[in-house]
């Protein structure tokens, strides 16, 4: 079975926002002064458009740029948020930043570097499963969407997440005119029965 079926089949373990936390401790000014390590282009889709068999779209330049910072790169904040999701084990932390006119484009996480972790600790992991918890740092504006498996994620509030698994096809975008922030927690859950 490819990635894409499974994920079309699962959809609605990763669409259906899971749960939310207090961030109320997080402003809007500690989201301006985040300082991301790094710009990656992604207009790519992890390989997604070779796996459909499909032509990679002609996208703008410059429009597929996401501001990232991984681990320690991130502030100090984002540990009081990991505690938060202390049933998330092995857990890495990244924060994204899309500003007005930017999107990721539709892909499949892989989380190899998580697998790769896995097998290199050879972890034990057969009543647990591998997952990409994203969670939304700010009330949901005009412009920012999250497509998760072909249903859209329209409405949410500064503290919700949705759990994104392997295979599943997703896509980001901003049209609006305000940056738009995430936070993910990549790591371990026990699977759901």
């Amino acid at each position: 079975m490819r990635p894409w079926t499974y994920a079309v089949e699962e959809h609605w373990r990763a669409t259906v926002i899971k749960g939310h936390v207090d961030l109320s401790f997080i402003t809007d000014d500690m989201l301006r002064d985040i300082e991301f390590d790094e710009v990656n282009d992604v207009p790519h889709g992890n390989g997604l458009w070779d796996e459909l068999g499909i032509t990679a779209p002609n996208y703008i330049p410059g429009t597929t740029n996401v501001h990232q910072s991984f681990g320690k790169a991130c502030p100090k904040w984002t540990q009081k948020v990991k505690k938060l999701f202390d049933w998330v084990g092995h857990a890495t932390v990244t924060v994204n930043k899309l500003e007005p006119g930017q999107f990721i484009a539709p892909h499949a996480d892989t989380l190899y570097r998580l697998k790769q972790y896995v097998k290199e600790n050879d972890l034990d992991i057969h009543d647990s499963e591998i997952v990409r918890v994203n969670i939304f740092l700010q009330d949901k504006q005009i412009g920012h969407f999250l497509d998760v498996g072909n249903i859209g994620v329209g409405d949410y509030r500064k503290g919700d997440y949705v759990l994104l698994y392997p295979g599943v096809i997703h896509t980001v975008g901003n049209l609006g005119f305000t940056d738009r922030y995430t936070m993910q927690i990549t790591g371990i859950i026990k699977k759901e029965r």
